[in-house]
């Protein structure tokens, strides 16, 4: 008797539980798709190829976001291109309830975290399944400080192969992806966002 009741109630809340990860799925992609648009809607004064540029960009990270299961995704990037004394996050998503980490990366001197700069400027892809695989006390201080877990960073380069940016996965835990599956999620962005990414100092 108790395994037919059981039977009964797990067809039940079965379909229910499925019914609310569908209508949650499409609350949190439509406040997604709203956030984006209102990002977007920043950048109204620009020409029209810019704001193609941006809408793009954003489309990419928010795609990031969502596949891969981060706390948020944004681009550093350096300024003034090719002395790379400051470093800004202009694009960023996050996740619901997540505050953004934009704030504190505008203008931010690159010598407060030299090691961590030094680093995504010249490799391709990183990896730190926990934030203590760090280099340097202050990088490790700053993203302890923001709650970050994971970070996963994807080095942007524009056509003489020079940095621009690079796109960085923010986990508040630590993750269990696969590095080379990360790799490659984030080798397509990259060829996404590159070539259109607008530096600083034009935005």
């Amino acid at each position: 008797m108790d395994n037919f009741w059981s039977l009964v109630i797990t067809s039940l809340v079965s379909p229910l539980a499925l019914g609310l990860a569908g209508v949650m799925w499409k609350f949190l992609e439509k406040r997604l798709n709203l956030r984006i648009n209102e990002l977007e809607n920043n950048f109204k004064d620009k020409n029209a190829k810019t704001k193609k540029d941006v809408g793009a960009i954003y489309n990419v990270i928010a795609a990031l976001l969502s596949n891969l299961q981060a706390s948020r995704v944004y681009i550093m990037q350096p300024h003034p291109l090719g002395k790379n004394e400051y470093i800004s996050v202009i694009f960023e998503v996050t996740d619901m309830g997540v505050m953004p980490i934009k704030d504190k990366l505008i203008d931010f001197p690159a010598a407060n975290m030299p090691c961590f700069v030094g680093d995504i400027s010249q490799r391709d892809f990183l990896f730190y399944k926990n934030i203590s695989l760090l280099k340097g006390e202050r990088s490790r201080a700053f993203f302890t400080n923001t709650g970050s877990e994971s970070l996963i960073v994807k080095r942007l380069r524009d056509d003489k192969n020079d940095w621009i940016g690079s796109i960085i996965v923010d986990c508040m835990e630590e993750t269990q992806m696969a590095p080379d599956y990360a790799k490659n999620i984030l080798r397509a962005a990259a060829d996404k966002i590159q070539f259109i990414l607008p530096p600083v100092e034009s935005i």
